[in-house]
């Protein structure tokens, strides 16, 4: 169960402000934020609310920024930066829910993305997918970091991870259909993509009303990537240096998340064991995934039970997987082990498009082929649906596009042998 993951999340309990992390005072320490730089981005409203969370809590290591079309919305979020997207197309009125508005925008702001970002190494972007701003802008934000690494120069390409959430079933195919586009739009020129899906939520803890299932999400993410950043970022239990991050996300295509804990005999295990289980996302795994693991553990843990629950995870994925793991000490944790699973590489029908059950269960929830794609309505400038647009088969920039990555995407198709969208 995620009882210790709820009562953070402020769930029937008192809202934990998270651990305190003292100041460093060592010369060389304070300059290794120097050497790797990390920035969150979160886009739209959905992925606004995550960065005030993660502000909250306390992110060392990393520039909070949030951005959006709605000044109103921004206006309350907890960020270190905010960009308000497209102020002379939407004049600070939001994106009213249409992608198209909130691409537009974002393209717009090209520019300002760009400098308000400047030279990374990491990026995370959140967003909610369905609606406007978050679908139709955090592809952009994605294509403006990659562009802007090439154009200045850069040695490597900054590594982008967007972690985005899928819609409940019950929100409708038009938001489903949209969804589906606008992650489609994001593995254009994101590294690795994070889904997770909202009724995934509802199953893991399933008397949880809507409301608090979406605080849950937030939660869900801020503790994910805060985990990843500091344990890169500062001295921890096990380190995940950024080169390893970087093998396991580079190119990862679709990934999902899983989730556990465990504050029984056997701990680390069953909390492992609870994440393989609990993932975010219906999906084929299996021998050849990379993996991400992470461990958050109270002061008592010792490396034997990580080790022993590690091996859970190499049995599951197998001898040709590559896994890397890391684990940080959470004082507030106690006796709660938390482990974190990250598969890349894994094969989604939330990507794949075509009429394709997303579980095998009897609850199975099914994202129909739509006849056209959801973001045609309000052209400007010749332009296509934010999909044609964001992977290159509108001529304006094609040319602009990653040819790897396009072949990438097709080769996904031409495996699946579903026709795509």
């Amino acid at each position: 169960m995620v009882f210790k993951l709820l009562e953070q999340a402020g769930i029937k309990l008192d809202l934990d402000e998270g651990p305190k992390v003292e100041k460093r005072e060592d010369f060389f320490d304070e300059n290794l934020d120097d050497f790797i730089k990390i920035s969150i981005v979160g886009v739209g409203g959905s992925g606004n609310n995550t960065i005030t969370r993660l502000y909250e809590l306390g992110v060392e290591g990393a520039e909070l920024i949030a951005m959006n079309t709605d000044a109103q919305h921004l206006s309350r979020v907890k960020a270190h930066k905010k960009l308000l997207l497209g102020k002379e197309i939407t004049h600070g009125k939001g994106s009213g829910g249409d992608p198209t508005v909130g691409y537009k925008a974002a393209e717009a702001s090209a520019h300002e993305i760009a400098k308000t970002i400047g030279d990374v190494d990491l990026v995370f972007i959140t967003a909610g997918m369905g609606n406007g701003t978050g679908t139709g802008a955090a592809p952009v934000v994605a294509k403006v970091i990659k562009e802007h690494a090439r154009n200045s120069g850069r040695f490597r390409e900054p590594l982008v991870v967007s972690v985005v959430t899928f819609p409940f079933k019950t929100e409708g195919t038009i938001r489903l259909e949209k969804a589906r586009a606008g992650i489609k739009a994001l593995l254009q020129y994101s590294d690795t993509v994070i889904i997770i899906e909202n009724d995934k939520l509802l199953k893991l803890v399933p008397n949880l009303p809507i409301s608090a299932a979406f605080r849950f999400a937030d939660e869900i993410i801020a503790r994910m990537v805060k985990g990843i950043t500091e344990t890169i970022k500062l001295p921890s239990m096990v380190n995940i240096d950024f080169a390893d991050v970087y093998s396991v996300m580079k190119d990862g295509g679709a990934a999902l998340i899983g989730i556990g804990e465990s504050d029984s005999k056997n701990r680390a295990v069953e909390a492992v064991k609870a994440a393989l289980e609990n993932k975010m996302l219906d999906v084929k795994f299996g021998s050849g995934n990379k993996a991400l693991v992470h461990f958050t553990v109270g002061p008592d843990v010792n490396l034997g039970e990580i080790n022993e629950a590690m091996e859970i995870v190499y049995n599951n994925l197998g001898a040709k997987s590559e896994i890397k793991w890391g684990a940080r000490v959470d004082e507030d944790m106690g006796k709660v082990v938390r482990a974190m699973v990250i598969m890349t590489g894994v094969e989604s029908p939330h990507i794949l498009g075509g009429e394709t059950a997303l579980t095998t269960e009897k609850d199975a929830v099914v994202v129909p082929k739509p006849t056209s794609f959801p973001f045609e309505g309000s052209k400007s400038r010749g332009s296509k649906d934010i999909y044609s647009i964001i992977s290159g088969q509108d001529d304006r920039i094609k040319d602009r596009a990653s040819d790897e990555r396009k072949k990438r995407i097709e080769e996904i198709f031409a495996n699946s042998g579903i026709e795509e969208l």
